[in-house]
C-alpha cells in the first residue's frame, strides 16, 4: 500500500478483466497493459517490443552471486550424471585403454568411437535435463535452490534448441576434447596435456562468463549473448 491508502504500483487481477490475467495498476488508475498471469511480460509489451519487459527483467536480474551458485550446484549434477554414464565405458573399453597409455599407442577405432559416442550421449542427457527441468519445473536444480530461472529477452518461450545454444561452449570444449583425446597416441605426457588445456578453457569460459555478467547490463554471459537469453528472480 502507499501513502494515500491504494496498492503499491504492479500486477493485479482486475475485476473486469477474464480469469488468469493481470492488469498493470501504477498507484492510482489501471493501465492498458494486461498479461497472462505469471508471465513476465504484457501483452501489448511483446507486440511493441516489450518496453515493459525490459523493465521487468532489468528490475529483477538474479544478479552474479546467485548465478553463480545456481551454475556450481548444476555443474555438480552434470558430474554425478557424467559419473553415472562413465562407468559402463570403464568396463567395455577399460582394459584397451590402459594397453595403449603403456604403449604409448592410439587407441583402437573402435574404441575411439565408442569414446567419442559416449561424450555425445552425456552431453545430450545433460541437455535435457536442463530442458525438461525447465519446462516441467521453470528451474534446473541448481536454479530452484537460489530462486532463479532462464528467460529470453523477448518474452517467448524457451526451446530445447535455447537450451543447446547456452551449453553450446561447454558442448564445443567438450566434445573437442574428447575427439582429440581419443585420436592421438595414448602418450601419458599427451594424455595429461590434454585434459590441462580442456580445464584451462573451460576455466577461462567461466571467468569470462563471470566477468560479462558483472559488467553487462542485461547480466549476460556469452551463452546468454548466444541464446539471447539472461536469468531473473523467480518469484
Amino acid at each position: 500500500m502507499n501513502s494515500t491508502g491504494s496498492p503499491s504500483p504492479g500486477w493485479y487481477q482486475a475485476e473486469a478483466d477474464p480469469p488468469g490475467t493481470e492488469r498493470y495498476w501504477d498507484g492510482s488508475v489501471w493501465t492498458n497493459e494486461s498479461r497472462l498471469s505469471g508471465t513476465p511480460f504484457s501483452l501489448p509489451d511483446l507486440v511493441q517490443g516489450a518496453p515493459q519487459g525490459q523493465h521487468f527483467i532489468e528490475s529483477n536480474l538474479a544478479g552474479l552471486g546467485n548465478r553463480v551458485g545456481a551454475r556450481a550446484l548444476d555443474v555438480i549434477v552434470w558430474f554425478i550424471i557424467g559419473l553415472i554414464l562413465q562407468a559402463p565405458l570403464f568396463f567395455i573399453v577399460g582394459s584397451e585403454a590402459v594397453d595403449a597409455q603403456v604403449e604409448g599407442v592410439r587407441l583402437p577405432l573402435w574404441v575411439s568411437l565408442v569414446q567419442v559416442g559416449a561424450a555425445v550421449v552425456q552431453l545430450a542427457v545433460i541437455v535435457a535435463y536442463e530442458a525438461l527441468l525447465t519446462k516441467m519445473y521453470t528451474s534446473t536444480l541448481g536454479k530452484k535452490v537460489t530462486s532463479t530461472k532462464i528467460v529470453k529477452l523477448d518474452g517467448s518461450p524457451l526451446t530445447f534448441v535455447d537450451h543447446i545454444k547456452r551449453l553450446s561452449p561447454y558442448i564445443v570444449v567438450v566434445l573437442i576434447g574428447t575427439i582429440t583425446s581419443s585420436f592421438v597416441p595414448q602418450d601419458p605426457a599427451i594424455v595429461v596435456v590434454l585434459s590441462i588445456v580442456v580445464a584451462a578453457v573451460q576455466f577461462l569460459i567461466g571467468v569470462a562468463g563471470i566477468a560479462m555478467v558483472a559488467s553487462d547490463d542485461s547480466e549476460q554471459a556469452l551463452w546468454d549473448k548466444i541464446s539471447k537469453t539472461t536469468v531473473i528472480h523467480n518469484r
